[in-house]
């Protein structure tokens, strides 16, 4: 088993794939870390490169 990181993929994906589809999972992410007592995740809308 291994760990990819990829970045810029919201980004990219967001006009291909709608808003609601790609928001869930950072949803749930910010749910979890709010629990913890952490700061939410923002994810850029923008890509930069």
């Amino acid at each position: 088993m291994g760990l990819t990181v990829a970045v810029g993929l919201y980004a990219q994906n967001l006009a291909k794939e709608g808003e609601e589809f790609l928001e869930e999972p950072f949803n749930q992410l910010n749910e979890v870390l709010a629990e913890n007592g952490m700061a939410p995740h923002t994810e850029p809308r923008v890509r930069t490169c």
